[in-house]
């Protein structure tokens, strides 16, 4: 049963070769990176003020599994129909391919990755109690985003059979989802008291074949689920 701790190593390594699968997804409701060393950073840098709000803004830094080194993210400009009382919340983060995202205030980066194939992952969590905040895009490997997709999208499952690749047949716990748009969903896992809400992106024909972004938050803080997964929206294909 996989967990968010085989998705960094799947990028770096370029290949699901090394991931051991089972029929059933297993959602995680904690972060549990293993990958050392880091391959991505993030450093303060500014304050910046949006909509009569001050926020605290951050650039990321990735290790360059091409050339060698690593790359900064560009701070790029950032807007957002959301209020002073909602941004106190959050901090803001440039993240790799120019996308600027708001991330609950005072968590950390923990790791994330960039591959040759476009792929890339990251989370971020709470310093103290709980919570987290996960990304995976598949990039150009059509294997990794039919496997990855086909724990949400009976259509992903449908292509697995068809290329002769694994495919998920259940999740674990059980999810709930609403189709928002033909190759959009949004989906929510409960397990007691835990709560993991999320959306996910599957298309083969276009660029952005498979992704999907998680969060997990403690009750106190669940109203920010809903903007923190509608930024990944606007961003994404959908």
């Amino acid at each position: 049963m996989r967990r968010i701790s085989l998705l960094i190593p799947a990028i770096l390594s370029f290949s699901h070769s090394t991931i051991a699968f089972a029929e059933k997804y297993e959602f995680s409701f904690e972060p549990d990176i293993t990958q050392t060393p880091s391959t991505m950073e993030a450093v303060f840098v500014e304050k910046r003020m949006l909509n009569n709000q001050e926020i605290s803004v951050y650039q990321t830094k990735y290790e360059n599994n091409i050339e060698g080194g690593w790359i900064k993210s560009p701070v790029m400009p950032f807007s957002t129909k959301l209020q002073a009382d909602v941004l106190k919340n959050f901090d803001l983060y440039a993240m790799p391919f120019e996308k600027m995202i708001l991330v609950p205030k005072h968590w950390q980066l923990l790791n994330g990755g960039v591959g040759v194939n476009g792929s890339m992952s990251y989370v971020f969590a709470a310093k103290t109690g709980k919570g987290y905040l996960s990304y995976y895009h598949a990039g150009a490997c059509v294997g990794c985003a039919i496997i990855s997709a086909s724990a949400f999208f009976p259509e992903a499952q449908k292509d697995a059979k068809e290329n002769d690749f694994a495919a998920y047949t259940s999740t674990v716990p059980p999810l709930t989802q609403v189709r928002l748009k033909p190759h959009l969903i949004a989906y929510q896992a409960n397990k007691g008291n835990d709560r993991l809400d999320g959306v996910a992106y599957y298309h083969l024909e276009n660029d952005g074949s498979f992704w999907k972004a998680e969060v997990s938050l403690p009750e106190s803080q669940r109203k920010l689920a809903t903007p923190l997964l509608n930024q990944f929206i606007q961003e994404g294909k959908q």
